[in-house]
Parts: structure tokens; sequence; C-alpha cells
């Protein structure tokens, strides 16, 4: 049995199990004769492409300096590893089996493991079904897609800690809808809310409209706060409250229950009282935001 293992490290076989081709042989031959060179280091400029004398004298101009087999091993060993971290398993798998064709029958044992370790870390990537039961970070975030002939899932055991802003729009379970909404104009309609998914069982005895002060003087405004179909005003919610010169006030929404349809908004408006002191200037010192709690439901 040959030892592959000296015949690479002497540069008499191109890889692990591979022996050269004859085109190759005859390439390494005359290139190690015309540059006075080993035949290890004719045979990791052959391994790196650089097949002939006039190849060879370009590659030292530039300081090119060629990997040797475990160096590539090992470089593309890292490669793999970091684009399965961002991209999908399959893409690895593609590469795996490329990069073994190209350096020989098989890679370094303990190159195969480091990568089937870091595989096994991750969990299946890209799949109908992936359970991942290590910790993993995915700097690029997580998409659940809806196939064409179903719905998607991501479900959570055990403890879970959400650091950054996470925006639910559908939930049997229920959630709020809401937001803040600018107070720089009297006059002009501003949507707090749309519902994009389908229809919500609200219960306004949850809702709220909250108006904040900074700190500095702000005029006393009234506040409207309604749903409709369109972005147009709508008071079902609070037909009129004042709020009086730079007090922070929640103001209670009236108690009733309703239906918040696929595309309906949850607008607010915003009023100028009878106030010399008013001007549009002091209007951002005032901070606002409304929301009300919602089911979804399947009729």
């Amino acid at each position: 049995m040959l030892n592959y293992a000296n015949l690479v490290s002497q540069g008499r076989a191109k890889a692990y199990g591979q022996p050269w081709s004859p085109e190759e042989l005859e390439e390494l031959m005359a290139l190690e004769k015309a540059r006075n060179l080993t035949r290890l280091e004719a045979a990791d400029y052959i391994r790196n492409g650089i097949k002939t004398a006039e190849d060879y004298d370009k590659a030292v101009e530039k300081k090119f300096k060629p990997l040797g087999v475990e160096e590539a091993v090992k470089a593309s060993a890292k490669i793999m590893i970091d684009y399965l971290k961002k991209n999908h398993l399959s893409v690895l798998i593609i590469a795996f089996l490329v990069a073994s064709s190209f350096l020989g029958n098989r890679l370094e044992t303990k190159n195969v493991e480091r990568i089937v370790k870091e595989v096994d870390s991750l969990g299946a990537i890209n799949r109908s079904s992936t359970t991942i039961s290590n910790p993993h970070t995915f700097q690029e975030g997580i998409t659940v897609n809806v196939p064409p002939a179903g719905g998607a899932s991501l479900t959570v055991d055990g403890t879970s800690t959400l650091t950054g802003t996470t925006t639910i729009t559908q939930s049997v379970d229920g959630l709020v809808v809401g937001g803040t909404f600018s107070t720089a104009a009297t006059g002009t309609v501003r949507t707090i809310y749309t519902n994009s998914t389908g229809p919500k069982f609200c219960d306004s005895h949850t809702a709220f409209l909250y108006v904040k002060n900074n700190g500095s003087f702000a005029p006393s405004l009234v506040f409207s706060l309604g749903t409709s179909t369109t972005a147009v005003a709508s008071t079902n919610l609070v037909a009129s409250s004042t709020v009086a010169t730079t007090t922070t006030t929640i103001i209670v929404p009236t108690a009733s229950s309703f239906i918040l349809a696929a595309g309906d908004v949850l607008t607010a408006i915003i009023g100028d009282i009878t106030n010399t002191s008013a001007s549009s200037t002091y209007y951002g010192n005032w901070s606002a935001e409304a929301g009300v709690w919602c089911q979804d439901i399947s009729i």
C-alpha cells in the first residue's frame, strides 16, 4: 500500500490518494529544472495553478506564496465553516465535496472532524424542519417563511431573552397594536397602526393614549383617537380630550369591543385650542403613544 503522506510531503504525489497526472508531472519536472527548484517547491506551485516558468516568474515578482497541501486544507476548512455560519448547509456540502476533489480523495481526519463538530453545534439550516439545540447567534437574523402548501412556525422551549426590537404582527394569543405618533402639527391625521394580517378582536378596555411632556413648555392640545378603513380622522376610541399645558397625561379611551378588519388603521389627530402660546414651535415638546390589545380571529 502506498504511503501517500510521504509521497505528498516529498512532492511525488499531488494529494492524499491522488497521483500526478502525466501532464502535471511533465509540468512539474519542467518547472523544477527551469528554475532550479526542489521537487516539493515546484509541487506547491503546480498545485496552485502555476504551471510554467513564466507564470512562476510573475508569481515571484508579485511575492506570491503558494499554499502547501496542509495549508490549503486548513484554509478550505475555515472558509467552509465561516460560510456555513452565514449561509446554508447545502452549500457547505457542495463546497466540501469540491474541496475534497481538488485536494485529494480524502482530507485529514482532524479537519473533517472539526467541520463535523461545527455543523453539529449549529444544527440543520435551510430545512423544512430544523432543531438548533446549542446556543447560537444569528447575526443576520432569522426568517420563517411560509411555504406554498402550509404554514411555518418557530417554537422556542425554555427561557428566551430578546434584547432587540421584536415586532409581532399576528398572534392567536393576543398582542398590543399601536405605536408612537408625531405631534409636530395640528390637523394632520397620524396613522399609528395598519392591520396587515387577518381580522382582530380588540378590547378597548385595555387601550391607552399616553401624552408625555419632555420637561419643556408644551401648549394645551386636544387629542382624538379611533379606527377607520382608511387614514382619516376617527373618534370612536377618544372623541376629544384636552391635555393641559405641560402636563403628562394618560387618557383612557371609551370602553368597548370591536373588530379591526384586515387593512383597517388606528389613527390619531391633534387640534389646537384657544391658546395664545400654542405656537407650533412647542408642539414637539409633546411625545404621544397609543395602543390597544387585540387577538387574531379566524372568521
